[in-house]
């Protein structure tokens, strides 16, 4: 991200109030770590709850930070984040593992984390189950489609111990399963 977008989003993060559309914009992992360097400004976004960053070539770099943005959920702007829409990016198992370390925060405020589209193998998927059990607070983890967990988008060939599969008219999607 160029001094100019890192401009124009300044501007919209006073007025963004609770939503941040984002999506599209291929911020890569510069651009978003250079976003999570103005969001944590005091007063750029601090009734953030919704932050749409689909469709922007996030990879592992930026996946961690998020992760670990995520995970600082006491101080604000994080504390009040309840959707965030991930989806169609390139994260991985690090950022998937970073991501499960916020969830198991006992401040975890977020309901739902879309992460559909990505590239979360085992290890990553793992770990967001383990966090799923300690998390009370998260409604919808979505990783459908998530090449290799869903098996490009397979759900037979699932390891039927590890989720459970919900079918509904918006599509397939994976559930934990507690135990």
């Amino acid at each position: 991200m160029g001094p100019e977008e890192e401009e124009r989003i300044k501007q919209l993060l006073p007025h963004a109030r609770a939503r941040l559309d984002l999506a599209g914009q291929k911020l890569g992992d510069r651009g978003v770590v250079a976003l999570l360097r103005l969001i944590r400004q005091p007063g750029c976004a601090d009734a953030l709850e919704h932050l749409d960053l689909a469709r922007n070539r996030i990879g592992e770099g930026g996946g961690v930070a998020i992760g670990e943005w995520l995970a600082a959920a006491a101080a604000p702007p994080a504390s009040r984040l309840i959707h965030i829409d991930l989806s169609d990016n390139l994260l991985g198992d690090a950022a998937a593992v970073e991501f499960a370390e916020a969830l198991r925060s006992d401040r975890s405020v977020l309901r739902h984390l879309s992460l559909q589209h990505n590239l979360i193998g085992r290890r990553g998927a793992l770990a967001l189950a383990g966090a799923l059990r300690e998390n009370q607070t998260l409604m919808t983890l979505d990783l459908r489609c998530s090449a290799p967990v869903c098996c490009k988008c397979d759900p037979s060939k699932l390891r039927p111990d590890m989720f459970s599969i919900v079918r509904s008219g918006a599509g397939t999607m994976l559930s934990v399963r507690k135990k």
